[in-house]
């Protein structure tokens, strides 16, 4: 969907980012994207601006509470052609926007200014008139970035996860669909300071993340055919060192390790099923999960009905699907069809065909093996019109008089031809007059 939709914590929705033209050519031009959203981030500081990524090769900056975009920004492209924005975050400062893109890249702007979208773009670039609908009141980010890494990952692997250290602005940590997690010095962009490979990633949305204090880093793997191999891996950012894995069900995808509440959320599953774990600590974590592990379990009450299980009577079902009613109810049932019938009274048997088709047979075979007839007793139908013909006038003794005289032609002697002429007879099996 290439509409963002912000709900709350009862999951109602509060607003939603308009939709873009896709029929306008240059993206910068459109109030939305036009493709697919593969990604999202909540501004560090300013809690009503958030920014997206889209397969329309683009990174959106927003005014989330009034629902408009405030800022676009286009990554620099290698050659010339359409690419997709993976992923996208801020920094902790929310002073600098990161975006993963397809071709294996991860570009950086700076969005320094008293408010996003009002003085970070470094050029303003107003549409063709024949592609003004409408005034546009945002800004748009092009050319050269402030950094790139432009062989982050190999060259046609996306990458599908970005994330700031929390504790240090320059540390960034990227995850690439080329089963590799590399982490990255902002202001050394010749190598990555450690890269940590074999990791299985199957999915364009495989995230990574730090831990509240930013000493470890992790991320997830993707599952085999036969679902097993998914899992959680850590990895220390001082020593760069493995710390551990943790087998999780399915393929880890989503990934957000929460930096108030010290708990992370997992999103996991199969093609089949997908679900949300939360991983916590009784000693390290706080609220969140903990309020519904900290309530006792609910005895169980023989007064209440929650021990009833809940039938549910659905008439309109298939029969294989019905439940089995009461006898009352069956012979409710049985009336009522009853009585139906004898409101529609059986119809009357109808003449059978002359010879039903047996077997599979064609309706031309079935006429071959009758011989064309299609009635054993055929009737030639001018013979069965005279058989009501009379001599008697039919028209009333009113109009007698005033009937027309009737004059026929004269009948001419045919002579030797005629004699000579064969007679026909009417076969009836096929209909047809044959010579005799």
């Amino acid at each position: 969907c290439a509409r963002a939709k912000v709900l709350d914590r009862d999951g109602r929705e509060l607003s939603e980012t308009p939709l873009g033209d896709m029929y306008l050519r240059d993206a910068k031009n459109t109030k939305g994207h036009t493709a697919a959203v593969t990604g999202g981030e909540w501004h560090p500081v300013d809690r009503n601006c958030g920014a997206t990524s889209s397969e329309d090769g683009t990174v959106r900056l927003w005014d989330l509470e009034a629902g408009v975009q405030r800022t676009v920004i286009k990554p620099q492209l290698r050659r010339p052609g359409r690419t997709t924005a993976a992923a996208a975050c801020f920094s902790q400062d929310g002073r600098v926007v990161a975006a993963g893109i397809s071709d294996g890249s991860v570009q950086l702007w700076s969005a320094a200014g008293s408010k996003i979208g009002a003085s970070a773009a470094v050029g303003v670039v107003a549409a063709p008139r024949q592609q003004l609908i409408q005034k546009q009141n945002w800004t748009f980010i092009s050319g050269r970035p402030a950094a790139v890494f432009r062989e982050a990952h190999d060259p046609g692997d996306a990458v599908t996860g970005l994330c700031f250290a929390p504790n240090d602005g320059n540390i960034l940590a990227s995850r690439g669909s080329d089963c590799t997690l590399k982490l990255w010095d902002v202001r050394k962009l010749r190598e990555p300071v450690k890269a940590w490979g074999g990791l299985e990633s199957n999915f364009a949305m495989t995230r990574c993340c730090f831990s509240p204090d930013g000493k470890v880093v992790c991320t997830g793997t993707s599952a085999d055919r036969s679902g097993q191999g998914g899992g959680l891996h850590f990895f220390c950012t001082k020593t760069l060192e493995f710390i551990g894995r943790l087998q999780m069900p399915g393929s880890v995808v989503g990934l957000e390790w929460h930096p108030k509440l010290n708990q992370i959320f997992v999103g996991c599953g199969s093609r089949t099923e997908g679900a949300t774990h939360v991983l916590y600590s009784l000693d390290l974590s706080q609220k969140g999960a903990l309020i519904a592990v900290a309530r006792p379990a609910k005895r169980a009450d023989s007064m209440s009905f929650g021990n009833v299980q809940a039938v549910v009577h659905n008439p309109s079902a298939l029969p294989m699907f019905r439940e089995s009613w009461s006898s009352k109810r069956r012979r409710e049932e049985e009336l009522a069809v009853s009585r139906k019938k004898a409101m529609h009274p059986e119809k009357g048997a109808t003449p059978a065909a002359a010879e039903p088709l047996r077997g599979k047979a064609l309706l031309t075979q079935h006429l071959l093996r009758q011989k064309g007839i299609i009635k054993k007793h055929w009737e030639d139908p001018r013979e069965a019109l005279l058989k009501h013909h009379t001599d008697a006038p039919q028209y009333t003794a009113v109009y007698q008089e005033t009937q027309p005289e009737q004059i026929f032609a004269e009948e001419e002697d045919g002579g030797e031809d005629a004699a000579e002429r064969p007679k026909k007879r009417l076969d009836p099996g096929t209909g047809t007059y044959r010579s005799t």
